[in-house]
């Protein structure tokens, strides 16, 4: 009997390894083509500039990544939407989300994708502080998003850390520490982003971050290039 087993279970085991290797693979795969994606169309529509825009919206895109392109607090945008604000959703594309829904479509695009446009408009018509809504700072994040976010003015991180605003803003931190070689590295430039959120007295209005382009921003929103 222990044979027979044996003779059987060896292959099951075999199979089952083989198939969960081949969908971790092509999970990554996935992700990895994705992450490609999302930099090169950023590269192509100049997002470093900030003020984008909503026409950039695609169907692909997940809502942690329109949220700190267009520098808009990721609670808002899932309360515009009514959508749970938990971590599966904010990595989710949001033609996955419209699916889910069941909202349908309108002129072609999943109807998530307008109803992501409205909110952005809504938002930059009427700016509000929700607070991080990660609790923290992270690498993902640019300056601008955590500025709107918490309320504090984004020249406040700039001075803080003392290195140029210009052209700076819109970077994601990750991608700002390299572009400017910061030698102190990555975890400190959060670390002092970090300790100027907590030292912040209040997110009331008159600290609220203006929700015009900055200065380095080209004030006429960006379209994409065809």
């Amino acid at each position: 009997m222990n044979l027979l087993k044996s003779r059987f279970f060896i292959p099951f085991l075999a199979i089952l390894l083989i198939g969960s290797g081949l969908f971790f693979t092509s999970r990554f795969t996935r992700d990895a083509f994705g992450s490609y994606r999302a930099v090169q169309f950023a590269v192509e529509n100049d997002f470093d500039a900030g003020n984008l825009d909503v026409d950039l919206v695609q169907p692909w895109m997940h809502l942690r990544y329109i949220a700190d392109a267009y520098a808009i607090p990721q609670s808002y945008l899932f309360e515009q939407l009514d959508i749970p604000p938990d971590k599966a959703r904010r990595r989710l594309p949001i033609e996955h989300i419209n699916r889910r829904q069941r909202l349908g479509e309108i002129d072609g695009e999943p109807a998530i994708v307008g109803r992501v446009k409205e909110a952005i408009e809504a938002y930059r018509a009427n700016p509000v502080v929700t607070g991080l809504t990660e609790g923290k700072v992270e690498p993902w994040m640019n300056m601008q998003y955590i500025a709107n976010s918490t309320g504090i003015l984004v020249e406040t991180f700039f001075n803080a850390l003392e290195i140029p605003i210009e052209g700076n803003a819109f970077k994601p931190l990750r991608w700002l520490v390299k572009s400017i070689e910061y030698e102190p590295g990555e975890r400190h430039l959060i670390l002092i982003v970090q300790e100027v959120v907590e030292s912040s007295s209040g997110f009331g209005p008159d600290s609220r971050p203006d929700s015009k382009p900055n200065s380095e921003s080209d004030s006429k929103p960006k379209k994409d290039k065809k």
